[in-house]
This record gives C-alpha cells, structure tokens and sequence, in this order.
C-alpha cells in the first residue's frame, strides 16, 4: 500500500471520527448514547472469551479489537467473531 493512500485512509478515518462525535455532542442525549455503544462493545469482546472458555471461540484481546470494539460496537464484534470463523486455519 502506497503512503499516498495510508495518509487518504486516516484522513477519511479522521473526518468520520469528527463527524460521528460533532453529531453526538450536538444531537440530544447523543454523547450518553456514544459513550454507552463504546462501553458495550468492549464489554462484548470480554464476554465472548469468558463464553470462550466454554465454547472455544474467542477473540484476541489487543489495541485493534479494543478499538474495532469500541467504534462499531456490538455488531463489530459479531463481525470480529465471524472472520474468526470464517478464515480459522
């Protein structure tokens, strides 16, 4: 991958953020809203290991699926969960 399109993938990942956090503060109990979708999806990748431990599924616990967690909530982690499926060697 080119710098040219590392520098317009965290530009673009930039705005989105700004956008999605201008639209919370701004909209009526927007922010409480985010902040309770953040909680959920990191709570979400720690459930999926405690259940992991039964089941044998689980996710890696680092900074991406912190943050994947933390941005897309719960169907992010459904998503991590999927891909952990689907491409398991």
């Amino acid at each position: 991958m080119g710098t040219g399109l590392k520098v317009a993938l965290i530009a673009a990942a930039c705005i989105a953020t700004l956008a999605i956090v201008a639209t919370a503060v701004t909209a009526k109990k927007g922010f409480s809203a985010l902040i309770k979708s953040i909680l959920q999806g990191v709570v979400a990748i720690f459930a999926v290991n405690l259940v992991g431990m039964a089941t044998g599924t689980s996710l890696a616990v680092n900074w991406y699926s912190l943050c994947a967690g933390a941005a897309l909530g719960a169907p992010g982690v459904i998503s991590m969960l999927l891909l952990n499926v689907i491409f398991r060697t």
